[in-house]
């Protein structure tokens, strides 16, 4: 080192590496190579240490918003605004609009991978806008414990599963259908919920109709909390954009672990919320400590139909089993 420099040092000034930002292979964390100083006053010391733990944080919780500009591949970085490690826990929400662009497709390929923050399928208005994601196999967790998950927040949002499992974790509940049209098809894999699950929202809060639906035709779905096809549960008059949960042909399964009852709105608004069974279906209804008079009575109500239409309890069958109360069509 020259004699000028050696007298900048003695005065207090730094001589410093720039600090480097290596990004880690999949699987591998992120290393950081922390600049090194030779001298440092405490202050000056101080307010870098804070600058750079402020710098990391802000990476280490970023949104991950997907938007499917060239594929649905979700290891194709050029698709998120930032890009997410899959098989990996991601420290971030994570926001599926793919709007004009390409759904998004989790597969066995990705295995198993966390986001810690919320979830939202169809998150921002447009014209033309929606969000969609398309899972096919593996493992993709949601740990968030602040926000609930929403499908259909402010545009449109569908959540298609064939196969893999979804699990929805942190006690928040799941929206189908908050502030736009919701829409769950499920065929295959498994869905897990530990909060509750609104089945649409607004229709009397915003003053607005949207449309929910979740069709069953295989796989699970499980729901930890109580179920809803109320307006927030809060026995609201429904409104008149119907809010369902259907059961296709195949051998889906609706099961609510948590003793309750499913919430309806108000009566003689009837034709705005049921649970359909399809003509042919091996569906069951199964939900926790109910009783063959429970489903006959909404039976009679209308709120369990066939195809749509009225039906008589005559037309169905009931089991118990392990606390659980089990409806399905007559054979």
């Amino acid at each position: 080192m020259s004699t000028k420099a050696e007298k900048i040092l003695k005065r207090g000034e730094v001589e410093r590496k720039s600090p480097k930002i290596a990004r880690a292979s999949r699987g591998q964390e992120l290393k950081w190579e922390i600049p090194v100083y030779k001298t440092m006053k405490p202050k000056f010391g101080a307010a870098l240490a804070i600058t750079a733990l402020l710098f990391m944080s802000a990476r280490a919780f970023a949104d991950f918003t997907w938007h499917g500009g060239t594929d649905s591949n979700f290891d194709n970085a050029v698709n998120w605004d930032a890009p997410p490690l899959a098989g990996s826990n991601n420290s971030g929400a994570i926001i599926i609009d793919n709007n004009a662009g390409k759904p998004l497709a989790y597969t066995d390929k990705q295995g198993s991978t966390t986001f810690t923050g919320q979830f939202t399928i169809g998150a921002n208005n447009g014209s033309g806008n929606t969000g969609e994601l398309d899972m096919r196999g593996g493992t993709l967790t949601i740990v968030d414990s602040q926000w609930n998950a929403i499908i259909g927040q402010a545009t449109s949002g569908t959540l298609t599963m064939t196969g893999g499992t979804l699990n929805l974790t942190g006690g928040r509940a799941t929206y189908v259908g908050n502030e736009a049209n919701g829409t769950i098809n499920l065929s295959g894999g498994t869905i897990s919920m530990d909060g509750d699950l609104y089945v649409s929202r607004n229709s009397t809060i915003y003053g607005q109709n949207f449309g929910a639906t979740i069709n069953i035709s295989g796989g699970k779905l499980m729901v930890a909390g109580q179920t809803s096809l109320d307006v927030d549960g809060g026995g609201g008059a429904g409104g008149t954009t119907l809010k369902k949960i259907e059961f296709g042909t195949g051998d889906g399964t609706f099961v609510q672990t948590t003793s309750g009852k499913i919430l309806f709105p108000v009566a003689g608004d009837v034709d705005s919320a049921y649970v359909n069974f399809v003509k042919g279906t091996k569906g069951v209804l199964s939900l926790h400590g109910a009783t063959k008079d429970y489903f006959e009575e909404l039976v009679k109500e209308h709120r369990i139909r066939i195809d749509g239409q009225a039906a008589t309890p005559s037309q169905f069958a009931f089991t118990s089993a392990d606390s659980q109360g089990l409806y399905s069509l007559a054979p």
